[in-house]
């Protein structure tokens, strides 16, 4: 019912906003709704209906709505060959292209003005994303801790939106959230990027930071592994259950791993190598060219 509310009510200014497109290109899951409209208002206008999930398989984006709108799609455009593996799995008959994503050609952050401006002088580990369980925020700072105590002048920056750990804990700089200009700059102060996500659908910030040639660390995620463990281009961790699409990882395992790369600066050279030659291929250029040839071939 509450589908076809919607799309009584957006279907048809959606095809009157869009009376002049060759196609329709949506970005998103069934659940807003929004996505099924505008396959209806594509169907309407006779144009090819692209759909580019968001989603973590076993977590969110998977669920009834979602496929709904997915089976609605005339192709689907998707971030990896894992994530294509995974439609094919559920029965989704429509055309798959793998088109990745995209990051900008950019490494110009400051790192020595970041370091100036927190007062960090040793090794330094940064943490991207929100303060949340999932992005693994909670877990990063229970490996430092442990990481500290053989390191005692490391430090661990950990920026993004949400709500800090309570206390003050020793070594850790939480500076919220910050613009791009400071990200950047952050990306090229630290000697490891530490991001132990419970999920991603790509993961834009492990290749942002290898454009700065830096190393990774993250679990042992299947998208993670098809775009840069196989290249040897991230070190992850954890044991895999495939069937929730889980990772488990300890503190006691992440900060291990956290000191054993903080004090070895020709392992984190060349894991940092491999993922810049990794990112070369995500570059907008090079995934603009993707989108225009799935498009093409829609079209077509």
């Amino acid at each position: 019912m509450g589908i076809k509310i919607y799309n009584l009510i957006y279907a048809r200014k959606i095809q009157r906003c869009l009376a002049d497109v060759d196609l329709i290109h949506h970005i998103g899951q069934g659940s807003e709704m929004i996505g099924l409209a505008a396959a209806a208002a594509a169907h309407r206008l006779g144009v090819p209906f692209l759909v580019q999930p968001t989603i973590h398989p076993g977590q969110w984006g998977d669920s009834e709505i979602d496929f709904l709108l997915y089976q609605n799609a005339d192709r689907l455009l998707v971030h990896t060959h894992y994530e294509k593996s995974f439609f094919e799995t559920r029965g989704q008959s429509n055309a798959i292209t793998v088109v990745g994503n995209g990051i900008d050609d950019r490494n110009n952050g400051d790192g020595k003005r970041f370091r100036s401006q927190f007062g960090i002088s040793g090794p330094m580990i940064l943490f991207v994303g929100r303060r949340e369980a999932d992005k693994g925020y909670p877990l990063v700072l229970h490996a430092f801790a442990r990481t500290r105590q053989q390191l005692k002048d490391a430090v661990l920056v950990c920026m993004g939106p949400g709500q800090p750990a309570d206390g003050n804990s020793p070594g850790v700089v939480d500076i919220g959230f910050a613009g791009e200009a400071t990200k950047h700059d952050a990306l090229a102060a630290c000697d490891l990027l530490c991001v132990p996500s419970e999920a991603e659908s790509f993961g834009l910030i492990y290749l942002e930071a290898a454009r700065y040639r830096k190393a990774i660390l993250a679990r042992r995620l299947p998208v993670l592994q098809e775009l840069l463990e196989s290249k040897e281009a991230a070190i992850l961790l954890g044991r895999q259950e495939p069937l929730n699409n889980r990772v488990e990882l300890s503190a006691d395992e992440l900060g291990a791993e956290m000191f054993r790369l903080l004090v070895s600066p020709d392992e984190r050279k060349r894991i940092g190598e491999n993922a810049f030659t990794v990112s070369q291929k995500f570059l907008w250029p090079v995934i603009t060219t993707r989108f225009e040839n799935a498009y093409k071939e829609a079209l077509n």
